[in-house]
Parts: structure tokens; C-alpha cells; sequence
């Protein structure tokens, strides 16, 4: 699992996804379909991605 930067078309961070140990999803209400899904690992860091457009469909892939 890694996010990237369509801008400068480099990565931002990298988490392997046997190390994910929960995603969840944030709602906004400023930005409807624009939601935030907070990825926390197994070593204790965390990570946010913001303006999901399927922010569900991506934790319950990332939580199963």
C-alpha cells in the first residue's frame, strides 16, 4: 500500500500491506465524495490519505 503524488509522480510513503493492522474512514462534510481513510500499521506509525473518492471500499479492502 503506498500513496502517490500525481504531481511531482513520486511516492509519498509506503506500507506493506501484511503490516496494516486497521483502516478507518473520516468523513468531510466540505468536500462530499472527498473522504479520509487513516491507515495504522503493526510497528505503531500510522499514515492519512486524504480525498478518497471510495474511502469505504478502500478500508474494507486494506482491513480484510
Amino acid at each position: 500500500m503506498g500513496a502517490h503524488n500525481g504531481l511531482t509522480d513520486a511516492a509519498q510513503w509506503v506500507a506493506p500491506r501484511a503490516t496494516i493492522t486497521d483502516a478507518t474512514v473520516s468523513r468531510t462534510r466540505l468536500v462530499p465524495g472527498a473522504d479520509t481513510v487513516h491507515v495504522e500499521c503493526a510497528d505503531g506509525t500510522s499514515r492519512t490519505l486524504r480525498h478518497v473518492s471510495n474511502a469505504e471500499a478502500l478500508a474494507a479492502r486494506l482491513d480484510s
